[in-house]
């Protein structure tokens, strides 16, 4: 009987370890699972932002070729000729230093504590001029219209301006 006894609390004891090594077992599969799906959510996650990082790197690009491009153009030869004719040695330098000096033809307020600056101009032809603008954060264009008065003085108008 006594040996009946111990055989009994043996296999309840080694009942109770497989029952306890078969929730365990059971528990580390659903661990598994929950880590699998979530590390299949974060790879879609980083898949869509590197989506987006590479559309945002793609526009830099852009905006870096077609920055490229506007600091290449240059004025006609007979217009840089009629400008100095009227006082503006250097229509580039005056006209950007000129309009530079305008306070309130940026139609933009700055964000984030920045403040709205000239940054470059294209001179286009004797009377247009596309001029750059921003403030650290944002960035747009200005259309602008110029006019050289007596003493080449030089007088602004904004056609149109955007923010890019």
């Amino acid at each position: 009987m006594k040996n009946k006894n111990r055989r009994i609390i043996i296999e309840v004891v080694l009942f109770c370890a497989l029952i306890f090594l078969v929730y365990r077992e059971i528990s580390n599969r659903q661990k598994i699972t929950n880590l699998t799906q979530n590390l299949t959510d974060n790879s879609s996650l980083l898949y869509e932002r590197g989506g987006i990082i590479n559309e945002k790197t793609d526009s830099i690009k852009k905006y870096k070729l077609i920055e490229r491009k506007f600091n290449q153009l240059e004025i006609s030869i007979s217009d840089r000729d009629y400008l100095k004719e009227l006082g503006i040695k250097d229509p580039e330098t005056e006209l950007l230093n000129d309009l530079k000096k305008q306070k309130n033809i940026i139609p933009y307020k700055g964000i984030l504590g920045g403040t709205m600056k000239i940054r470059n101009i294209l001179v286009i032809n004797r009377k247009w001029a596309v001029a750059y603008f921003e403030d650290g954060h944002i960035g747009g264009k200005l259309m602008l219209e110029y006019k050289i008065k007596n003493d080449a003085k030089i007088e602004w108008k904004l056609i149109d301006s955007w923010i890019d």
